[in-house]
């Protein structure tokens, strides 16, 4: 499976699916499943985008940093396009109009059993025996 690595919190907060839109520097033409698998390094929490200033109502903040050189959810790609302010509370990122990023719209989060990869810049394989979907929603 086409598979992309993602720093914590935003991979966390991706298989949550509380975050809906990944921000990229680049476009892809891709749209379909993707597994998503937690990068071994991090974003520091004072460094993300928290829409409202909800970071408190996160019961468990180390929930955020586990998993590292896991993977742990599967989502779609439905679209792509500029990212813009009004995708800032889905993306966890603050829109800064002097970077030109994309917006990767995500769809049909499935947490899966996690299990270790060994993760690359950009997309790269898994091999799909190793993906196991959990058969119901256990958070």
């Amino acid at each position: 499976m086409k598979s992309l690595s993602v720093k914590n919190p935003y991979a966390t907060l991706i298989m949550k699916g509380l975050k809906t839109i990944e921000v990229r520097s680049r476009k892809t033409d891709y749209r379909g499943k993707l597994l998503i698998c937690v990068s071994k390094n991090l974003v520091y929490v004072h460094q993300v985008y928290w829409p409202n200033d909800e970071f408190p109502k996160f019961e468990n903040v180390h929930d955020f940093y586990e998993n590292a050189g896991m993977a742990i959810a599967t989502v779609e790609i439905v679209d792509v396009t500029p990212f813009l302010p009004k995708h800032e509370s889905a993306a966890f990122v603050k829109y800064n109009p002097h970077v030109q990023l994309h917006a990767w719209h995500l769809a049909n989060v499935t947490e899966i059993v996690p299990f270790e990869v060994t993760g690359m810049l950009g997309f790269f394989e898994t091999n799909d025996n190793l993906i196991i979907e959990f058969p119901f929603n256990h958070r």
